[in-house]
Parts: C-alpha cells; structure tokens; sequence
C-alpha cells in the first residue's frame, strides 16, 4: 500500500476500549504515509503509516519504509500494546517538530502498554527535528523510541544506520525525569552497529538533561526510574 504522500495509511482506534479486538496487520509493505494532523485530537503529527490507540496490535511480516511524520513516529505511532515481528522498518523520517520529541524515526511508543520487538530489522530511519523551532525536547530515537511505562521487550533485532538529533541513534527508553515513569527493559540478542546521535558520548549513555545533545550513539537509556538489561547483543561503531 503507498499512500503518495498523501495521508496516513492505517488508524487503530477502537470506542470499546477494554473489548477491542486485536489489530492484526501482516504480509505486506506500507510506504509513502504522511502525519501531518490529528485523529479526533489524538496524535498530532504522529504515526505516518499507521497511529494505533487503545487495545492490542500486532505487526507481523511487514515492511514499513519512506514514511514521513511531523513529530513522532514516522512508521508507527502507538499508544497500545503493540508487537512487531519478522518486519522491516527501512527509511522512516520525521519532519516536525510540532510539540513534543519528534522521536522515533520508525517507532513511538507512548503508553502504559507493553512494547515488544523480535526478529525485525531497522535501517535508515531518521529522527533529525530540530527543538530550537519549538519542540520541548530534541528528537530521540533515530529507530525506537519508547517512552513507555510498562514492560519493553526487544529480542534478534538489528539496528543500523539509524539517525536521532537527540539521544538514542538507534534505541532510547524513558523519558525526561519531569514525566517520571518506571520501565522494564530486556534487549536480547541485538545487532545495533553504525548508528549516529548528534554529539558527545561513547555510545551507550544517560543523561538528565532535557536536551541530551546526543548521549547514546547506540542505546539512550533515561534516568527515571526503572530496570533494563541488555544481554547478548553487539552494540559497536555507533557514534555521538
């Protein structure tokens, strides 16, 4: 499905929050989304190929490139619990910013659902807004950002070429110590090389700071409270 730049691809928003079904989206590729607005007041400038609230959504077997989002998310925009399997995320872009992070070149997740990833590949997303034009934060995230408060769970994944203005090139978890929220985090078995945040640091990095001036070439873990823990994975050649 190519949207042209045109308009979003998918919304998930169901009325029955508690009884939706599950968002079950496979076998195909989703390119040329374009966020520029809302959805009934929800997820401004999020989610250029699809923007899920509420309930569960799982996808599989996808390939999500060449969308565009004015803040976050350019692929995805979720504030569901969301899985991701076996998919591509190749070439995502935000534009913005509008208001908050523009982060998450391919994914942003904001929720107090659950955030799983396995056996996906993330390639050339970018997240390069710019917070002096207005945003509260510089963009993190340049592949994943996950400002959940719930369980993160990334598993036989690969991150290269990813870019973030902010912190995070390839992966930021948390958010800013003002909107404290604790989270669990379990990276297994990652290949997360040749990612860029914009400057300073050694590759895998925290920093309080509002504008975190690229900590974390790599991995950007916040300082708010919580757990995570990386295991079996190569992170290397990253830079910030």
């Amino acid at each position: 499905l190519d949207a042209q730049g045109f308009h979003r691809i998918f919304v998930y928003s169901p009325t029955d929050i508690l009884g939706a079904p599950t968002f079950d989206l496979g076998g195909m590729t989703l390119s040329g989304g374009w966020a520029v607005g809302d959805h009934n007041g929800f997820g401004l400038g999020s989610g250029g190929a699809l923007l899920t609230q509420y309930g569960s959504t799982l996808l599989h077997d996808l390939v999500v490139r060449d969308n565009l989002a004015q803040d976050q998310g350019a692929g995805v925009y979720s504030a569901s619990r969301l899985t991701v399997e076996r998919s591509t995320f190749d070439g995502n872009s935000n534009l913005g910013p509008i208001l908050f992070s523009g982060g998450g070149g391919a994914i942003s997740h904001n929720s107090s659902y659950d955030l799983t990833i396995r056996d996906s590949t993330f390639v050339d997303n970018l997240a390069l807004t710019d917070s002096a034009s207005g945003a509260l934060f510089d963009p993190h995230g340049g592949a994943v950002q996950a400002l959940s408060f719930g369980t993160l769970a990334l598993e036989r994944s690969t991150f290269t070429g990813n870019r973030a203005r902010g912190a995070g090139g390839a992966i930021s978890i948390g958010i800013h110590r003002t909107y404290p929220t604790a989270h669990t985090a379990v990276l297994r078995f990652l290949t997360v090389v040749d990612n860029e945040a914009d400057t300073d640091g050694d590759g895998i990095g925290g920093n309080p700071g509002v504008y975190t001036g690229g900590s974390g070439g790599g991995i950007f873990v916040s300082d708010t409270p919580g757990t995570t823990t990386l295991e079996g994975s190569i992170v290397a050649g990253n830079l910030d």
